[in-house]
């Protein structure tokens, strides 16, 4: 979400959960965005000054909501994020019963109007039947609509709810839309060289080794036609090695499938080829004890598997993050490219605490990931990785 304002300071901006009352007395969170500063409505004690705040940038929001046990009659756990940045959890003291049934982003008031500079955008905004995010209910990123269309109820194609009012889909000056849409920047792969795996890594450094966490990036597979080279999405311990990778998932020409245990079904999970997957994956070793094996958890396009558990040697946590194309010992053609976007590592399985994210919109067309870049923040094991733009 981002906020301009009308510079008069006489209007902020909310992202409300309500309850079926649809009012703010029952509003499970009511979150305030003033030109300076955040706040919560209820309980107002909420010390909100250690979140990130950024006018007329857009700033990257989590929220998570938990009643005891499933029971609606109970006061339900609140979390915030913002930026990676996260308040402890807390408890609405108003009436926040009964569940989530409307999600709202509101600017201004019923009774006063805002200058026409005042603005409040969103996007990429997604809602999940859990905590972990792994199941998602709705989706939209407004790439699908014209510059212009209405959310309102007057245009029959909207999915929104009948109170939305003054909405429209507006389109950034010099802006990309993100992953598959022109101008957007991300990382390629390629596996040309005959001695080296194509690879991007990353080597989490003092941040780790992780005992929990959450990995999502948006990837894409184009292939050679030949079907000789698969992509994987490898979390590695301190061996970065297979045999003792907390998760090898690989990506293949129509399936997937995962190292070990080798017998995980993957043949629910959506594969599109030549597109853009988004890939969910946690880790938790049971009590943060690294010497046991972990439970990993894996989603595609919202769809998720089961969580299972490694059969290998997946101990000590994640050290390391890497996307590889091909192998050490063939090559692939130059058309068999693994695209990697929107990635974000973080250190529990919520993803309210980012250790490192990059959307590749920092680099030139044409930069290398490689250690010959020393303003790469990757490790010397990448090979063969490049930023891209799309066309």
């Amino acid at each position: 979400m981002k906020r301009l304002d009308d510079d008069l300071g006489n209007g902020d901006a909310f992202i409300t959960l309500f309850n079926s009352d649809t009012n703010n007395a029952g509003a499970i969170l009511d979150f305030r965005i003033r030109d300076d500063s955040f706040g919560v409505r209820n309980p107002s004690t909420i010390d909100t000054s250690t979140l990130p705040h950024t006018l007329d940038a857009f700033m990257d929001v989590l929220i998570t909501w938990e009643y005891p046990g499933g029971d609606t009659t109970l006061l339900p756990e609140v979390t915030i994020s913002v930026d990676g940045v996260s308040l402890a959890p807390f408890t609405p003291d108003n009436s926040p019963f009964g569940g989530v049934t409307h999600v709202a982003f509101r600017f201004g008031d019923n009774s006063g109007v805002r200058e026409a500079t005042g603005i409040f955008s969103v996007d990429e905004l997604a809602i999940y039947s859990d905590t972990d995010g792994m199941t998602g209910v709705f989706s939209d990123d407004f790439e699908s609509y014209l510059e212009g269309d209405s959310l309102d109820t007057d245009n029959a194609a909207s999915p929104y709810h009948s109170n939305t009012s003054e909405a429209t889909v507006g389109v950034e000056e010099g802006g990309a839309g993100g992953p598959g849409t022109p101008g957007n920047q991300l990382a390629e792969i390629i596996d040309t060289d005959p001695g080296d795996t194509g690879e991007l890594r990353y080597a989490l450094g003092a941040d780790g080794p992780l005992a929990a966490g959450r990995l999502e990036v948006a990837v894409k597979r184009l292939d050679d036609t030949l079907g000789d080279g698969d992509a994987f999405i490898t979390l590695f311990n301190s061996d970065t090695n297979n045999a003792g990778a907390i998760l090898d998932f690989r990506i293949r020409d129509d399936s997937f499938g995962v190292r070990n245990p080798s017998t995980i079904d993957t043949s629910t999970l959506p594969h599109t080829l030549d597109a853009f997957m988004d890939v969910l994956v946690t880790w938790e070793y049971p009590g943060g004890d690294t010497t046991v094996a972990p439970e990993v958890t894996i989603s595609v396009d919202g769809v998720s598997l089961a969580p299972f558990t490694p059969d290998n040697s997946p101990f000590g946590g994640v050290t390391h993050v890497a996307f590889r194309f091909g192998d050490n010992s063939g090559v692939r053609a130059a058309t068999g490219i693994f695209s990697v976007d929107e990635l974000a590592i973080y250190s529990d399985t919520a993803g309210t605490a980012e250790v490192f994210a990059d959307d590749f919109e920092s680099y030139l067309e044409g930069d290398s990931l490689d250690s010959d870049n020393a303003a790469s923040p990757y490790h010397s094991n990448t090979s063969e990785a490049t930023v891209g733009v799309e066309n």
